[in-house]
């Protein structure tokens, strides 16, 4: 990954926005892996619910606690800091 501290405030939001569409896939893609193993093995409408919630929770919470919450944290703080020695009215 390029190194953070060299871009642009502009730049750094933009990374942080892609930062949480990313997570939003993530456990977008649990909630289908959720559904498609309930459709596989028969489950009812309520069963596909339970494991829609489930396979989101599942596949997203490691990697965003251990991916993409520290790297928005380090974002932030580049942030204020670049906002901090360059302030524009």
């Amino acid at each position: 990954m390029e190194n953070l501290s060299n871009l642009s405030v502009e730049q750094l939001k933009a990374k942080k926005k892609v930062l949480s569409a990313q997570d939003s896939a993530v456990y977008v893609l649990g909630s289908v892996l959720g559904v498609l193993y309930s459709r596989s093995t028969g489950g009812g409408f309520l069963r596909g619910v339970g494991y829609l919630v489930a396979g989101s929770i599942a596949v997203g919470i490691l990697p965003r606690y251990f991916y993409f919450l520290p790297k928005q944290k380090e974002i932030d703080e580049l942030i204020k800091q670049k906002e901090i020695l360059n302030p524009t009215k």
